[in-house]
Order: structure tokens, then sequence, then C-alpha cells
């Protein structure tokens, strides 16, 4: 069968190099499930760009979520409850993006200016979020 994927390790680095390169340094990840191929190349590419640039990940700043609206917003509230809660996050799906946002102004957080999200796929529901 064809089909298009996308390269998730390097889209992944991407991401999270963006937010090391706008001055972010205590990057948080909100991944899919690990028994997801997808899941498990996001996650080595956010690692990738965080040791490339010499910068620690913590398992408290590492979330492991479902790739549905849930795990982002779970993932995000239990996020902004650790001790030192990074200044940005990488969503592993837009889907996720959207609802950590969520949660994230929910706490009163503002978007960029208080943390910054980023999500990964582009979907449709993306472009209707505040902050885009």
């Amino acid at each position: 069968m064809s089909y298009v994927d996308a390269d998730n390790v390097a889209g992944a680095y991407m991401a999270t190099e963006h937010l090391i390169k706008i001055g972010h340094k205590n990057i948080g990840y909100i991944g899919g499930p690990s028994d997801s191929e997808n899941g498990r190349d996001r996650e080595n590419g956010y690692k990738k760009a965080m040791t490339d640039y010499g910068l620690k990940t913590s398992a408290a700043n590492m979330i492991t979520g479902d790739f549905e609206q849930k795990g982002g917003y779970t993932g995000m509230m239990k996020m902004l409850k650790a001790a030192n809660r990074p200044s940005a996050v990488f969503v592993a799906n837009d889907l996720m993006a959207v609802s950590a946002m969520q949660a994230a102004k929910e706490k009163g957080l503002r978007i960029p200016k208080d943390i910054s999200i980023v999500g990964f796929d582009d979907i449709d529901l993306a472009a209707t979020a505040d902050p885009r």
C-alpha cells in the first residue's frame, strides 16, 4: 500500500529546536503512547534536539499521552504541578496541543507570554486555536 508519512524524528527535532532558538531552556514534552512508532520517533526527535543543544530532559517534564485531547489536557495539568515547570512544551500532535493550551489557560497562563506550546501535524483544528 502506498502512503505519505512525516519524518517524525526530524519534525520533532525542528519543533523542539524552534523553542530552543527563541530562548527556552526548560522544555517539556507531551508524547504519544510508547507502543506507537510515531510516538517513539517524536520523543526521539525531542530528546535529540535537547541533547544536541546541551539541555537536560527530566522525567517530570516528559509525559506520555494518548494522541487524544484527554492526553494533552491531563498531561499539561500534571506538568504544571511540577516544581520546575517548563517554560515551553513540545506536544507530539495538534489534538493534544490544543487541549494542553486549554489546560494552561485554565491555570491563568498566557500563551506564548507565560508558556510556549508547539504541536505537530498541522490539523484543521489547530487553525482555530488561540493562538494558532
